[in-house]
């Protein structure tokens, strides 16, 4: 396989741009569900003349939403569970069916035992916290990730694999 040289300075040029974007794309993951949080307490659909929460979610985000990674996806659900939101207005945001919205949660609830359990207490800002933290480790985790010389390995495999040993 050939290899393309390439500048130094377009190298160095594209790098920073690849810092640029994975910085931005930390600070969007961690923003959206407080933003989302906001929508919905506020009836931001009731305010655009839209007649439900999910004809807003359609209507203003149809196209931009994207099938998020299961644990991504869990603790946006975690956290807007937290502040009340039912799974049908969950659903949309996180771009699946009601019914994965559900599975997800329940996935998050202790065993049950023959003790009664005491309601969470859990508050919705502790959830963003530890949301937070999770993305910010994950990143880093990204940054610090060996990258490959060989242009044979792809990107979403490199994902897949910092996702994995992030679970892990």
């Amino acid at each position: 396989m050939a290899t393309k040289k390439v500048a130094v300075t377009a190298a160095q040029a594209r790098a920073t741009d690849i810092r640029t974007r994975l910085d931005s794309l930390a600070e969007n993951i961690e923003t959206i569900p407080r933003l989302v949080a906001d929508a919905w307490q506020d009836s931001d659909w009731a305010a655009l003349r839209y007649d439900t929460w999910e004809e807003y979610v359609t209507g203003e985000f149809g196209t931009h939403l994207i099938k998020l990674q299961r644990a991504m996806r869990k603790q946006w659900v975690e956290q807007l569970h937290a502040i009340g939101m039912s799974t049908r207005e969950i659903a949309p945001v996180v771009n699946a069916s009601q019914k994965t919205v559900s599975r997800d949660m329940e996935d998050d609830l202790p065993e049950s035992n023959d003790s009664p359990t005491e309601p969470s207490t859990t508050k919705p800002d502790a959830i963003f916290a530890r949301y937070e933290r999770q993305t910010r480790d994950f990143l880093g985790m990204l940054v610090r990730f060996e990258w490959p010389t060989d242009d044979r390995k792809k990107l979403a495999d490199l994902f897949r694999q910092a996702a994995v040993e992030l679970e892990g």
